[in-house]
């Protein structure tokens, strides 16, 4: 199997278990926090020009910081060369214009993007972003209010001791798994079996992990293994198997689709039956009064514009692409189901202009024609 970027990256990944930064410090760190447990000056500046910077980065209007506080363990007594500054912007959800769920996936996308984008440290440790809301219980037993320039929840320093060997073995079959699972990828080429294992795996881990900090907190077995495994890069290696797994199973080289046992209305699609696949744009032009989002195919976009200024073109300004998707069909469906599909898609996109002007998840890249439902799906 030829090794593409991503597969390079998993090798990297290795088995080293390290369970010297699981200890209790005598003090809070004194590069973070004063002789009183004060944040210092600087760092609590240069914390909140952070969270200012990204959160106004997000172009939410209407919605106010109601505080930026800091967690984990540079906010206890058990920080390591490992810790993260966990930077915490909590708002107001209920202020956000659209149902929980698309905010929490929202939100969660812009951190995840923020944080591989940059590479900011304080004294030597990585900021990590996060977004929250303000009803969300706080389940750390440290928590410091960076705009209150306060503790929320003041940590207190305990005796703790580890059972290394249960760790160690608990970590070891979990990274015999993951291994197991790269050596099957290697060696057969049911990608999309991968992906379910993957998923399992994953699954198995985050239940794990919850488990033992409902049970035990943060020094319980199951907290520590997880985070061994994040220290050596296991957890990424197995996220990387599942991207690279799922791609490889979307690769389209000889056949159209395939069968499957997920889409049962996929079934009877094969290559013989040519479908077609059609692009469109949603466009914008400020020089016609649209009713609604112009929609257009791709090859008629590109002759509209080329027929230019007093032409009986219906692009008569200058343009704008605000999203594109394409339809996938066989031949000879009715126009009248493929603009049934567009009207929906046009009444979507004016939906997603009343949640911030964002494009709404109900807007899809690709819509399939269903035979037994006939409609897109």
């Amino acid at each position: 199997m030829n090794m593409d970027l991503n597969e390079k990256e998993i090798e990297q990944a290795n088995r080293t278990i390290d369970l010297s930064g699981f200890k209790m410090q005598d003090e809070l760190n004194p590069k973070i926090w004063d002789k009183e447990q004060n944040m210092k000056s600087d760092v609590r500046k240069t914390l909140l020009k952070i969270a200012d910077d990204y959160f106004e980065s997000l172009e939410i209007p209407g919605v106010d910081i109601e505080d930026v506080t800091m967690t984990g363990s540079l906010a206890n007594y058990n920080w390591s060369k490992y810790s993260d500054i966990d930077l915490h912007i909590l708002i107001d959800y209920e202020e956000m214009p659209m149902d929980e769920t698309l905010i929490e996936d929202f939100l969660k996308s812009k951190s995840s993007n923020w944080n591989k984008e940059h590479d900011i440290k304080v004294y030597g440790f990585d900021v990590e972003l996060y977004v929250q809301d303000i009803e969300e219980e706080h389940t750390s037993t440290g928590v410091y209010s960076i705009l209150k320039n306060e503790w929320v929840i003041k940590p207190e320093k305990k005796k703790i001791s580890i059972n290394d060997k249960t760790i160690k073995n608990k970590a070891n079959r979990l990274m015999d798994m993951i291994d197991d699972i790269y050596e099957d990828m290697e060696e057969e080429e049911d990608y999309d079996k991968i992906v379910n294992l993957v998923q399992k795996i994953q699954d198995k881990i985050k239940k794990m992990r919850q488990c033992g900090l409902d049970e035990g907190g943060e020094w319980s077995v199951e907290n520590i293994v997880f985070k061994v495994l994040r220290r050596n890069g296991m957890l990424d290696r197995l996220g990387d198997i599942k991207t690279v797994a799922y791609d490889k199973s979307m690769t389209l080289e000889s056949t159209f689709l395939n069968e499957s046992e997920d889409f049962d209305w996929a079934k009877d699609i094969k290559e013989e039956d040519f479908w077609e696949r059609d692009t469109y744009y949603i466009f914008s032009d400020d020089e016609f009064d649209f009713e609604g989002p112009g929609i257009i195919r791709s090859d008629s976009f590109e002759k509209h514009l080329k027929m230019g200024p007093g032409s009986s073109s219906i692009i008569i300004g200058e343009p704008t692409i605000l999203h594109e998707f394409s339809l996938v069909y066989p031949k000879g469906i009715p126009w009248e189901i493929i603009s049934q599909i567009m009207n929906k898609i046009g009444l979507n996109y004016m939906d997603s202009l009343t949640m911030g002007g964002m494009i709404s998840r109900r807007i899809k890249d690709e819509y399939v024609y269903d035979k037994d439902m006939g409609t897109f799906r």
